[in-house]
């Protein structure tokens, strides 16, 4: 069969632990596998990553989620069913892990998905923020990678539903062992693009069965990093099967992935990070699973049995296959140095893909470059402090060598000026930034990169003589 001729996806799945914290990248973790197309099975998940993110402020402990209410929706058509109960089998032939158990199914409006997405997605496990902090959007405006909420009158949460409601074909709901597929699609329920979807949506349902997909959630709960590396595979694994299946994904229709490659913004109006946070888990996940499993004896199912533990390693599969991690990165605590009231709100680690993210809100022009200088990542972690409406951004970055940590710092820098910063260099080694009331002061150290952003000059100078 041709494939679909349109561009929507399969929403990323809505799992209260990965797509808010993916998609938001990564923080807090959804509770549905909606997706734009992809997945993975297997069992024995790898251990929580090696490098956590700095401990955080006091938090509250997660309570598990309670099990959530259906969509309202429709059940699929009787030989509807009977076509994705075929195309479930014939899934776990290609991925040789047969079904345990049977999947429901459902057909839904847009506007029933959108309520969906859009509910409050209860407790989730813990990202090291303190309660009531929402640290990647504090983060993120802070370094000004997505617009103030007070400018666009949305937070990054509503950015995301909006970008993924227009794009959605259908989902998995995990809790409730269901699938959900939208009922207008071009060429109908029984068409090519629905074809996919159901297979890229079962092949969320097999990677459940086998996999404790739950458990790997809360293990990376502190590392976006992690968690991205982790959704990678998940929907990187499902637009493959879709490909071994039916001989094309959703995906493809939309533009064939360039592999471990940074493409060039296509959603006007959407900030370029979420956009990317996106559409990296659908292409350089799916670039991943197929390098990585054609590498292991077990194929995909050994990709489950041991995890990617950095987006480092998704975007470099040697370096996974090498079994290469992160370098020690932990920032020094300073509350104590930044006067009173000051307090962490909360930490957590960019990886390299993050840092692209970073480096690209000045050089989206020069994507190559800005991969070159994220390309000798070896760690980072970093913690956001607090005191009333102030902010203080402080990280610690690794590199693999002294000319890798020179490349990041040169491109930060230059990031920062084609953004219209107003840049001092204070040595070979050091600059300070002033950017939309906030002021930037990077060191070079070695292999080493030291970054602080702030609103309160008292405060980075309290910071800076802390640190050295």
């Amino acid at each position: 069969m041709s494939p679909p001729r349109n561009r929507r996806f399969r929403a990323p799945f809505r799992r209260a632990g990965i797509w808010l914290a993916a998609f938001f990248l990564l923080a807090a973790l959804a509770s549905s596998v909606a997706c734009e197309g992809d997945g993975p099975p297997a069992s024995g998940l790898a251990p929580t990553p090696t490098q956590a993110a700095p401990t955080a402020a006091p938090t509250e402990t997660a309570t598990p989620a309670p099990t959530p209410q259906r969509p309202e929706a429709e059940p699929f058509p009787a030989d509807l069913q009977a076509e994705a109960e075929r195309l479930l089998q014939r899934i776990g032939e290609v991925r040789n892990s047969s079904p345990k158990q049977s999947v429901d199914m459902f057909v839904l409006t847009r506007e029933q998905a959108r309520a969906y997405y859009s509910r409050p997605a209860g407790a989730q496990p813990s990202e090291g923020a303190a309660a009531g902090t929402d640290l990647k959007q504090e983060v993120y405006e802070l370094l000004g990678m997505v617009p103030p909420r007070t400018q666009t009158g949305r937070d990054l949460k509503q950015q995301q539903v909006d970008n993924l409601i227009a794009l959605i074909t259908g989902f998995y709901e995990p809790d409730l062992n269901a699938l959900y597929l939208l009922e207008t699609l071009n060429g109908g329920l029984y068409g090519g693009l629905a074809r996919s979807t159901i297979v890229h949506e079962l092949t969320h349902a097999l990677q459940y069965q086998y996999a404790d997909i739950a458990a790997a959630e809360r293990q990376r709960a502190r590392s976006w990093d992690a968690t991205t590396a982790l959704l990678d595979v998940i929907e990187g694994d499902a637009v493959n099967t879709e490909n071994l299946v039916l001989g094309y994904s959703t995906r493809s229709t939309y533009r064939q992935p360039v592999c471990f490659s940074i493409p060039a913004p296509q959603r006007q109006g959407t900030p370029f990070v979420v956009e990317r946070e996106l559409d990296t888990w659908y292409e350089d996940g799916l670039c991943f699973v197929q390098a990585a499993s054609r590498q292991l004896p077990d194929g995909v199912a050994g990709i489950f049995e041991r995890l990617p533990e950095t987006t480092e390693q998704v975007l470099h599969p040697e370096k996974y296959l090498a079994n290469e991690g992160a370098k020690p990165a932990r920032p020094a605590p300073i509350a104590g140095a930044l006067g009173p009231g000051w307090r962490e709100l909360g930490g957590n680690t960019f990886g390299e893909f993050g840092l692209q993210n970073l480096l690209l809100t000045g050089l989206v022009s020069d994507r190559a470059g800005v991969q070159a200088a994220a390309a000798g990542w070896g760690g980072d972690a970093f913690v956001l402090y607090g005191n009333g409406a102030s902010r203080l951004f402080h990280a610690e970055t690794a590199w693999d060598s002294d000319d890798d940590a020179r490349e990041f710092f040169a491109a930060l820098s230059r990031s920062l000026a084609r953004r219209g910063a107003a840049l001092a260099p204070a040595s070979e080694a050091s600059f300070v930034a002033g950017l939309a009331g906030a002021e930037w002061r990077a060191w070079l150290r070695g292999d080493a990169v030291t970054l602080l952003v702030g609103d309160d000059a008292a405060a980075l100078d309290a910071a800076a003589a802390a640190l050295g």
